[in-house]
């Protein structure tokens, strides 16, 4: 498994534990420990895009970020694959 895939993985387990908690907004925040969640650096970065929110001491996901963030990471994913295929493309015609 490759390295952007283990990331997603673990991004949308995190993103996965909000939901089914029901985690969802400022009055239903938890703590990571609540959630059983680790503090580490895929936690960090998706509290930095927004998709999880700090209230005080406490966490939620806001859902329609996360659905931007989402959309934002396959369009990401789509580029970097139209990329490789006209490279192949034209190492394939050169060759």
């Amino acid at each position: 498994m490759s390295t952007a895939a283990i990331i997603i993985a673990i991004q949308n387990k995190i993103i996965r534990k909000f939901r089914t908690t029901g985690t969802t907004n400022p009055k239903s925040a938890k703590t990571i420990e609540d959630l059983g969640i680790r503090h580490h650096l895929l936690f960090n970065k998706l509290v930095r895009k927004g998709v999880i929110v700090q209230n005080g001491s406490k966490y939620y996901l806001d859902e329609q970020r996360t659905e931007e963030f989402i959309r934002q990471r396959r369009l990401t994913m789509l580029t970097v694959l139209a990329i490789v295929l006209v490279l192949v493309a034209l190492f394939a015609l050169i060759n």
